[in-house]
């Protein structure tokens, strides 16, 4: 159950990014990229402070 939740997570984060970017599709992250996301996703990390640290 919690994998979905870090897919579901992942992908509003990926959709973000996408619309707000030039990056063809499909949006690829970074190995670094996914694991902070993961990070955040498991600390509990709202997804709009996930994006913010990510776009630091």
């Amino acid at each position: 159950m919690q994998f979905n939740r870090l897919a579901i997570y992942r992908r509003r984060i990926i959709r973000h990014f996408s619309t707000h970017t030039e990056q063809a599709s499909p949006f690829v992250l970074s190995k670094a990229q996914e694991q902070t996301i993961k990070q955040c996703f498991l600390k509990g990390i709202k997804i709009q402070e996930c994006i913010e640290k990510l776009e630091q």
